[in-house]
């Protein structure tokens, strides 16, 4: 999204069909959107999407929304018309409830919202319990039991849980899949159906964490980085169920990561990038693309 607040795309055109009327099957340059004029949607401040949805938060506090109900039966809330798929719709379930959604956030299958400052909501599919509730499936957003206030939330677009964080008492919990110790709750059990707190952290330490298939990675405040399940870069061929601090990066100050499927980047303040993978092993990006 440009300063002009004109949305271009790239990648594959079924993801957001939506958006564009280009013919081809994917979009190999970026291509400017063509939302028409009664589709405008005003002050966008973020946008996400997963699989085949895409959630739209603008700066009022409102939520639009995407899905493709017919190939991925799994996705969160649109509305009751669910006959089709390629229009943006508001979700209304906020505006009614007087919520203001103050951030989101995806993982598979499912979204998260921070509304009112501290409340927190989810929908879409509660395969391994990571709705943070027993129930299996919600398309309208429903409330997460939480200790106290809500401050932050964390997921990733191919992860099967969430974490968040709160202020009272001031923790890091965690919920969803767990079956190679990416929760970090160093916990036996393949699935956490209700939010756990994470060991050894405090919520205000916390800066950020993002979400693989089976890892997930973590970033404090002073820049320090862990990892814990899979494809956690630190030397250890078996799983690890808590966050452990990767050593190669133990004199790096992070301050921004992102995870795929099976990988992960990390943005030092000194604008050097680090990734790692299948292979277990970090390696630093010889050229940083600003």
């Amino acid at each position: 999204m440009t300063n002009s607040s004109s949305l271009y795309l790239t990648g594959l055109r079924g993801n957001f069909s939506f958006l564009t009327q280009e013919k081809n099957n994917n979009l190999p340059k970026w291509t400017k959107s063509s939302i028409k004029k009664t589709q405008t949607i005003k002050k966008l401040v973020y946008i996400i999407s997963s699989g085949l949805t895409s959630l739209i938060l603008t700066e009022s506090g409102k939520v639009w929304s995407l899905a493709n109900r017919n190939r991925f039966k799994e996705v969160p809330l649109l509305d009751a018309d669910q006959s089709t798929f390629e229009k943006i719709r508001p979700v209304t379930f906020f505006e009614e409830k007087k919520l203001f959604v103050n951030s989101i956030a995806m993982g598979y299958g499912s979204c998260y919202y921070l509304c009112n400052g501290d409340q927190l909501y989810a929908s879409g599919s509660n395969a391994d319990g990571r709705l943070g509730t027993v129930k299996k499936k919600r398309e309208e957003p429903m409330p997460v039991s939480a200790q106290d206030k809500v401050t932050k939330i964390f997921t990733g677009i191919h992860a099967s849980g969430f974490f968040f964080v709160t202020s009272k008492p001031d923790r890091l919990y965690a919920c969803g899949r767990n079956q190679d110790g990416e929760l970090g709750i160093d916990h036996n059990s393949l699935h956490r159906w209700v939010p756990a707190a994470v060991k050894n952290f405090k919520g205000s330490e916390i800066l950020t964490v993002s979400s693989g298939r089976s890892h997930s990675v973590l970033i404090t405040n002073e820049g320090q980085t862990y990892s814990c399940g899979r494809q956690i870069a630190n030397g250890y061929v078996a799983r690890k169920k808590f966050f452990t601090l990767i050593p190669q990066l133990k004199e790096k100050k992070a301050v921004q990561l992102a995870t795929g499927s099976t990988q992960t980047l990390v943005l030092t303040d000194q604008n050097e990038l680090y990734g790692w993978g299948f292979d277990k092993n970090l390696y630093p990006i010889d050229e940083f693309i600003t």
